[in-house]
């Protein structure tokens, strides 16, 4: 259901999960919250890009002074993309006519047209924040909520922080949160590559609700594994230690729909290095890796041609052969079976229909605030709220 068309008569299900344009009810939903949209460097004073986030286009331009700016995609005059303008000062002017515009989305100047036309001119524009690398967007109407912070991420002495945008991958959004939060998958999608990290004993998986989203453990012999959604897109995990990597690293990832066919991860991760390691740049391997998935899927690659010593690109290539195989959509319907170990699915998703419905009924929705003393993200850790 793409629409929300039967307002209070309508009764969530899973088939409203996955929609997220504008007008739709998780686009509605989603729209309540910051993301993430690029990066910070990947926008220069002066300079301006476009982006897509929500099946909805949006021009992100940095003023001269490096202040972020966010307005709508096309110049209200002739639809022309924006981002394709100058920016001048802390404004940015259409390439075609030279409609000009400030960061409040308020036209300033018309060159062509008579005195007093521009002040009643006005295009849509989003409040930003940047934060651990990245540009923030609010989508929503009225005024934003705080922006989550994690403690976690920001104590230097925890480690480096890399933050990295990656590539898009050909599936819907939804896909990615149910993944994140499957334990069980580990044993056997990544059983070759973390078997020896304490994760290759099938776990007991506990679910348990937290003021902020689900928190789920892998209970095992050798300790408990803990993941911790979110709501509504955001996951915190501790993944083993790679490289000159010293303990188990500490990652956040946004898992932001681009529109309802693709989605794109945001990932910020802090880990300590061997004393004396060089920090090496962060590289996005994320286009080979999607490109690996699609050949494999097609028959033209072989999953077991990949290296095990190469995880930067083996483990993302075996969560997207799991995720892209399953259809762009995948079908929550008759054609799938749920057992005792998709406890973790069956939770997000009644979590999400809980939300959606209350926006149906017109009732508040909760903010989900992330607690301010941070969550303890280490490998046999119980972890607290």
């Amino acid at each position: 259901m793409s629409e929300l068309t039967t307002a209070q008569t309508h009764k969530v299900t899973d088939l409203d999960l996955h929609a997220t344009g504008p007008g739709t009810l998780a686009g509605r939903y989603m729209r309540m919250f910051w993301h993430p949209i690029c990066l910070s460097t990947e926008v220069e004073a002066g300079r301006s890009r476009r982006e897509q986030i929500m099946s909805e286009f949006v021009t992100i331009y940095r003023g001269e002074s490096g202040q972020l700016h966010a307005v709508a995609d096309r110049c209200p005059h002739r639809g022309v993309q924006l981002s394709i303008g100058w920016v001048q000062g802390e404004e940015i002017r259409c390439f075609y006519h030279g409609w000009k515009f400030n960061g409040q989305g308020q036209c300033t100047e018309m060159p062509a047209e008579t005195p007093g036309y521009a002040a009643r001119m006005k295009i849509k524009h989003y409040p930003v924040k940047e934060y651990l690398g990245f540009v923030f967007i609010y989508l929503g109407e009225g005024e934003p909520p705080e922006l989550p912070c994690y403690p976690e991420l920001e104590d230097e002495k925890a480690g480096v922080l890399e933050s990295l945008a990656r590539f898009p991958v050909p599936c819907n959004y939804f896909q990615r949160l149910e993944n994140n939060i499957d334990q069980v998958h580990v044993n056997f999608a990544h059983g070759d590559v973390f078997g020896d990290q304490g994760v290759g004993e099938i776990p007991e998986y506990i679910i348990e609700p937290t003021d902020f989203g689900l928190r789920a453990i892998g209970r095992r012999s050798t300790g408990d594994r803990v993941t911790y959604y979110h709501m509504p897109n955001i996951g915190v995990i501790a993944v083993p230690p790679v490289g000159d990597e010293v303990d188990w690293a500490i990652l956040v990832v946004w898992r932001v729909p681009v529109d309802d066919y693709s989605n794109r991860s945001f990932n910020v991760r802090r880990a300590r290095k061997k004393p004396g390691a060089p920090i090496k740049p962060v590289v996005d391997r994320s286009a080979e890796q999607v490109a690996v998935s699609l050949d494999i899927l097609a028959g033209r690659r072989k999953l077991e041609e990949i290296s095990q010593n190469d995880r930067e690109l083996l483990v993302p290539v075996q969560d997207n052969l799991a995720l892209i195989g399953q259809g762009a959509i995948a079908d929550r319907g008759e054609a799938e079976n749920l057992g005792r170990s998709d406890a973790g699915i069956i939770a997000l998703r009644r979590l999400w229909r809980t939300e959606l419905q209350k926006l149906v009924d017109g009732e508040a929705v909760k903010q989900w605030p992330w607690p301010k003393t941070g969550m303890k993200v280490t490998s046999g850790a119980k972890g607290s709220d």
